[in-house]
């Protein structure tokens, strides 16, 4: 059985695109961060998951073909 997709699910390409492009035009500072929505997340804090961003660095870099 399909379902219709949730048009909430998630950020349509071009929306996403957007603050994804200020952020490589203009990058923090930091040598580590991380943003949700545009806003810095303490890397050092309850919010941010070590094992999350491990996947994350893992998934992408088989994305770019092991960059």
């Amino acid at each position: 059985m399909l379902r219709e997709p949730n048009p909430h699910a998630c950020e349509r390409v071009r929306d996403a695109v957007r603050p994804l492009a200020a952020v490589l035009a203009d990058p923090p500072q930091a040598p580590l961060s991380a943003l949700v929505q545009g806003t810095p997340l303490r890397v050092d804090g309850p919010g941010f998951e070590v094992a999350a961003a491990r996947r994350l660095r893992r998934d992408t870099e088989l994305l770019l073909g092991g960059a």
